[in-house]
């Protein structure tokens, strides 16, 4: 199943990297949330991508446009 809207990959550790390198293969659009610095740093080191920090809560208190899919 692919999503049809936003999705969000939410964790930038180890496994996510894999679950990004799949989603990339699919073409699927997708944001990465993490909580920490260090994580999020290897994860967009490792893939190029941009992990939006600070976990899911704090991403919900400033946005209003939640994913179809996480």
């Amino acid at each position: 199943m692919v999503a049809n809207g936003p999705l969000w990959l939410v964790g930038a550790g180890p496994m996510a990297r894999d679950y990004a390198e799949v989603l990339a293969a699919l073409d699927v659009s997708f944001e990465v949330i993490g909580r920490g610095d260090a994580s999020a740093m290897a994860f967009e080191e490792s893939t190029g991508r941009r992990v939006e920090r600070g976990g899911v809560d704090a991403l919900l208190e400033i946005r209003n446009d939640l994913p179809s899919t996480a």
